[in-house]
């Protein structure tokens, strides 16, 4: 709920920011296709390059050459990306955190789903016990 209770714009260098100071541990930030071909354009993108580790995982309906380029770039910018080469569910995070808890669970795991319901996370519904 971090960033709910961020005030004004969100941005993941605060969020990242704001993690490694409560937390210190590493960060591994998951990245699809659509937004690892744009990273070089977020709010203090270098900085994060430093600050945590990218998975970038390929989406359908993003360019395979566009995506290499793009990881390449991040990597000779200093990035530690790792691509992860699976068939993803073709769905967005912003799409999940819209369903109710319901429907959530047919595209995240259960605990995952357990964790939601019990933190009141994403308005959802409570019923993931």
């Amino acid at each position: 709920d971090m960033e709910l209770k961020m005030q004004g714009k969100s941005y993941t260098f605060n969020t990242v920011s704001e993690l490694k100071r409560s937390c210190g541990s590493e960060i591994l930030f998951v990245c699809g296709g659509d937004m690892i071909t744009t990273f070089n354009k977020w709010y203090r993108y270098e900085e994060l390059l430093q600050m945590m580790s990218i998975i970038a995982v390929r989406r359908k309906g993003t360019d395979n050459v566009e995506f290499d380029k793009a990881v390449e770039f991040l990597k000779a910018k200093g990035g530690k990306i790792f691509v992860l080469e699976i068939t993803p569910e073709e769905i967005s995070s912003s799409e999940i955190r819209q369903m109710k808890l319901s429907e959530m669970k047919r595209h995240i795991p259960a605990f995952i789903a357990k964790y939601i319901s019990e933190n009141g996370l994403y308005g959802g519904e409570q019923d993931a016990k």
